[in-house]
């Protein structure tokens, strides 16, 4: 702490120990000592100082409060979690109906981690790297990455989105594989290889080597294969593959809440006749996925047997998001979805650009839940 003042400066707010802080550490300077907390730049510790705000009542509250619109999922996610613990202690009971209404009134899909959790600029050689847990940078080509492993502070940076057409997406697996020695602190990896690619790659390879990942999104790659792997930090995997994804069943990802598959062939064409279905029961697993909580299904196949297996499986009770869209989803599907007991568990049900009819639409508008129907494709009978 500074000596030459009483105030605890943005990286001493608590006593306990070195950085990050202890949960339970000794908020110095009371409530102003978490509101110093609550200014890092830091996620992690802006979490710590949510936590302790829980300990100072009304004030505190309307901290926890305000922290949903922090920039940062895991900070959003645990304000959420301690108004709901919150809600019934007595000496709150004036704010109960407050904050009921503002858990009424949040959007839940903010709880999960995604890109927007960073700001994701530009890279640009010339200027050095800054805020690197809350900035992200965007690479348009291997001379930028190759750039940017030379900065001495590369391994703090916690954000990388990839975007990179024509023939240097060939290697950029095989440069983000050899140089994860820079890039310890990684936790967001977004690679988009354009829309042309025919790069098919051992993508288990890339959680291994990056252990502390928090988000992996891949789009663009003809195909996508998994081997076995185990990663326990992944919360949000998004893939958008243009051909196949394939042994997805070999994953193990103890700590993943979102789940986004687009085009989601789970093995090549020629061969998958009603494969996608036993594949799919991989992903309904509560024991390999057991703190899933969004699945986006896009752009796929046979969506009326997918939403019978699905509701069948049991999953609908631990969702809060299920995303239909862009498939050939019709009435049939709809209707077992809209007769399933816990689908108003749903915060979001999205079957948009499917084939449902006028009245299927009319009739899903009618749930609890929030239903994106828009953009209907041509009707089929009895489909």
């Amino acid at each position: 702490m500074n000596n030459n003042s009483n105030q605890p400066g943005e990286f001493d707010a608590v006593l306990g120990g070195e950085l990050p802080p202890p949960v339970h550490g000794v908020v110095l300077g009371g409530i102003g000592g978490v509101k110093t907390l609550l200014r890092n730049s830091v996620a992690e510790i802006r979490c710590i100082g949510i936590t302790q705000a829980a300990n100072y009542g009304k004030e505190g509250l309307d901290l926890i409060i305000e922290a949903l619109n922090d920039s940062s999922g895991q900070v959003r996610s645990l304000a959420y979690n301690l108004l709901e613990e919150k809600v019934e202690e007595p000496f709150l009971k004036g704010s109960r109906i407050k904050i009921k209404q503002v858990l009424s009134n949040f959007d839940k899909l903010e709880l999960f981690t995604t890109l927007k959790d960073w700001v994701i600029q530009d890279f640009n050689p010339r200027y050095p790297l800054i805020n690197t847990a809350s900035i992200g940078y965007e690479l348009k080509t291997i001379e930028e990455f190759n750039l940017l492993l030379q900065y001495s502070q590369v391994n703090q940076l916690q954000a990388i989105a990839i975007k990179i057409d024509g023939e240097e997406n060939r290697i950029i697996f095989e440069i983000l594989l050899e140089n994860y020695k820079y890039l310890t602190g990684l936790k967001a990896l977004s690679i988009f290889l354009g829309n042309n690619s025919r790069v098919i790659r051992d993508h288990s390879r890339v959680l291994k080597v990056y252990p502390n990942l928090n988000l992996l999104e891949i789009r663009g790659c003809c195909g996508i294969i998994f081997d076995n792997v185990q990663h326990n930090n992944l919360k949000t995997l998004i893939i958008d593959s243009s051909a196949f994804i394939q042994n997805f069943g070999k994953l193990e990802l103890p700590g993943l809440e979102y789940l986004d598959l687009g085009c989601h062939n789970f093995v090549p064409i020629n061969i998958r006749r009603n494969i996608d279905i036993n594949y799919l029961k991989h992903i309904y697993s509560a024991t390999c996925f057991p703190k899933l909580r969004y699945l986006g299904l896009r752009c796929g196949k046979d969506y009326n047997d997918i939403a019978s297996s699905l509701v069948n499986s049991g999953i609908l009770n631990r969702l809060i998001g299920l995303d239909f869209s862009d498939g050939d989803l019709g009435d049939k599907g709809a209707e077992t979805l809209f007769n399933s007991r816990v689908i108003n568990r749903l915060h979001t049900l999205n079957v948009s650009k499917n084939h449902l009819s006028p009245d299927m639409v009319d009739k899903l508008s009618k749930l609890k839940c929030r239903v994106i129907a828009e953009s209907q494709k041509s009707y089929r009978h009895n489909f």
